[in-house]
C-alpha cells in the first residue's frame, strides 16, 4: 500500500511475486526506549522473474503420462526421434510421453493458425482452452486450430503427446496473415 506515510505492511517472507511497474520500499526503524533508534536490516534483492526462453518438457517412460520422469527446458518442438528414445533414461522400446509446458507471446496482435504434426497422440491448449485433441495412434499427421493472439500478451500453453509405435516425432508450427508458416520459435516461448 503506498498510499500516506502511516498506510504502510510489513512482508516478511521471500519469493513475493511483483507486477510489472514501480513499488515503493521502506524501511522502517523503530524507537526503543530512551536511549537511541534500533532497527532491523535485512538484505533485499528485487529482480525481474528469469524466466528462460523455450518450453519446460517433462518426459515419461510410459505412454500415459505418468510414472517416473525427466524434467528439462527445449528452446521448441520440433523433434524427429524416429525409432529411437527422446532421452536415455527413456527405454528405447517406442514408448513414452511428454508434457510441454509454459508461455507463448506473439509477434503482432492477429489471427494465427496453429499446426501440430504428431506421431503418434497430441493435445494443445492454449489458455486453457483445449484446441487440438488428437489423442489416438497414428501416423505423422497434422492438425490445425486458429486463435486470436494480442501482441505482447503472454498466453499459457499446453502441448502433451504420447507415443505408442514405430516412428515418433512432434512438431509445433505456426502462421498468420502476415507470417509465413514456421516452427514457432524459442524466442515466442517462456517458462515464466
Amino acid at each position: 500500500d503506498t498510499g500516506g506515510w502511516q498506510n504502510w505492511r510489513t512482508i516478511t517472507k521471500a519469493g513475493v511475486a511483483l507486477t510489472g511497474g514501480q513499488h515503493v520500499l521502506r524501511l522502517n526503524m523503530l524507537t526503543i526506549g530512551k536511549s537511541g533508534i534500533t532497527g532491523n536490516f535485512n538484505w533485499l534483492r528485487l529482480a525481474p522473474a528469469g524466466g528462460k526462453s523455450g518450453l519446460a518438457a517433462t518426459f515419461y517412460d510410459t505412454d500415459t503420462l505418468s510414472g517416473p520422469a525427466t524434467s528439462l527446458t527445449v528452446g521448441n518442438v520440433n523433434f524427429n526421434w524416429g525409432t529411437g528414445a527422446p532421452l536415455p533414461t527413456i527405454a528405447p522400446d517406442g514408448t513414452f510421453s511428454a508434457r510441454f509446458d509454459g508461455f507463448l507471446q506473439a509477434p503482432a496482435t492477429s489471427d494465427y493458425t496453429l499446426y501440430t504434426r504428431a506421431d503418434d497422440g497430441v493435445r494443445l491448449w492454449i489458455d486453457d482452452q483445449l484446441l487440438i485433441n488428437d489423442w489416438t495412434r497414428h501416423p505423422a499427421t497434422e492438425r490445425s486450430t486458429t486463435f486470436h493472439f494480442e501482441a505482447g500478451k503472454k498466453y499459457s500453453l499446453r502441448l502433451e503427446y504420447f507415443q505408442a509405435d514405430c516412428g515418433a516425432s512432434l512438431k509445433l508450427s505456426w502462421s498468420s496473415v502476415t507470417m509465413a508458416r514456421d516452427v514457432i520459435p524459442a524466442s515466442a516461448f517462456s517458462t515464466v
